[in-house]
């Protein structure tokens, strides 16, 4: 009995030929299943990064905040000294 196969077709890199990739209908599902959990994955790593990037934004935001108070404080301090003198 000849084995059911599937032809799918994978865009490789320079060095490699473009050549179909014949698999068995069983393992076809698991190759599908398998890419959609990566792509989840992938789309995961992504919300993760826009979250994490956001945070960053929030974060310089603070610190450039902290910083020129910092700075008024200082200017006010230095002429406090100045009017003391």
């Amino acid at each position: 009995m000849k084995e059911s196969l599937k032809s799918i077709k994978i865009t490789r890199g320079k060095n490699m030929q473009d050549k179909p990739i014949y698999i068995k209908i069983e393992e076809y599902e698991k190759v599908e299943e398998i890419i959609r959990n990566i792509r989840q994955m992938i789309n995961h790593a992504k919300q993760k990064m826009s979250e994490l990037r956001k945070l960053k934004a929030e974060e310089e935001n603070s610190l450039k905040d902290w910083q020129q108070k910092l700075d008024k404080m200082q200017l006010t301090i230095d002429e406090m000294q100045k009017y003391l003198n």
